[in-house]
């Protein structure tokens, strides 16, 4: 059985996070890959790593728990 764990407690989560909305948070687990951008043509997407909510819905079976994190 897989354990459902949170990213606020993984050791892989961008050490930035705390500072943004959970749906911002990054994971460095997860690299952005890097490719044109098809969203506007005005600005680039300059973030380095996928944001967590869009791996496996916060599920991740690459989830390392942080022993340091309250």
């Amino acid at each position: 059985m897989v354990e459902v764990v949170l990213c606020e407690d993984c050791v892989h989560s961008h050490l930035g996070n705390k500072k943004r909305k959970p749906y911002r948070w990054l994971c460095t687990k997860f690299p952005r890959i890097e490719n044109d951008n098809y969203v506007t043509r005005a600005e680039m997407i300059n973030e380095p790593f996928m944001y967590c909510c869009n791996i496996n819905g916060g599920a991740c079976p690459l989830f390392e728990k942080d022993e340091n994190n309250e």
